[in-house]
């Protein structure tokens, strides 16, 4: 938690270099709105949940295997801006997903686990544009918001004519904070480009999350 931390304030501190040091450079953009799609992947470690899943199969009476483990899934996000001269404030959504299972049949019946993990995020963005007249545009971005993070199980037993069904779903909201970078190219106000960000939850008691780095592709298009 504590090297997160330090990159995060890095990550922030480095913003306010920039923008106290191109501001001033800056031209004026004429004022509209912009709206962006994006997807990519992170580096999330959720070992926790991949450990607890594995202790849970030594306990069972058979041998059941672990069939998904926790696979690295896209995120998916949407951000819509409004532009002030250098900067862009706006509203943001993103949402990733991934999940557990373990299987096991014979001729008496079958056995599945499945545990879902899903972390949507939503709140503001702000954009700071620091390098708005070259070829390759640049901007200084952060996502803070609210994070739902949900985990969810269902676990359904067959023998024979018999089934047995539980379901089992945990829910949370923390706080979390994403300073980031976009570099993108605009061809008559259609917008391709790439993002990095690092992603941080400012709370959390679950020991679960998707905090780390996060890269990936976005298209966007202003009006």
């Amino acid at each position: 938690m504590g090297n997160k931390v330090i990159i995060t304030v890095l990550l922030i501190l480095a913003n306010f270099v920039f923008v106290f040091g191109e501001i001033s450079i800056m031209p004026r953009i004429n004022n509209k709105y912009s709206i962006n799609l994006s997807s990519g992947f992170g580096s999330y470690n959720i070992e926790s949940a991949k450990t607890a899943l594995r202790q849970g199969l030594s306990n069972l009476p058979f041998p059941a295997k672990v069939v998904d483990d926790y696979p690295n899934m896209p995120y998916y996000g949407l951000d819509f801006c409004v532009r002030m001269q250098n900067y862009e404030l706006g509203l943001m959504y993103s949402l990733i997903s991934t999940g557990g299972k373990v299987h096991y049949a014979d001729y008496s019946g079958n056995y599945t686990l499945n545990n879902i993990i899903n972390s949507e995020q939503y709140g503001f963005i702000m954009k700071l544009f620091i390098l708005p007249n070259k070829l390759i545009k640049t901007q200084l971005l952060t996502n803070f918001g609210i994070s739902n993070l949900s985990v969810n199980y269902a676990e359904t037993l067959n023998v024979f004519n018999e089934s047995q069904n539980s379901n089992d779903k945990i829910m949370r909201e923390y706080p979390f904070l994403e300073p980031g970078l976009r570099l993108f190219y605009d061809y008559n106000s259609i917008m391709l480009g790439l993002n990095a960000t690092y992603f941080l939850l400012l709370q959390n008691d679950l020991n679960i999350s998707f905090d780390g780095f996060r890269v990936g592709l976005f298209v966007g298009y202003g009006f």
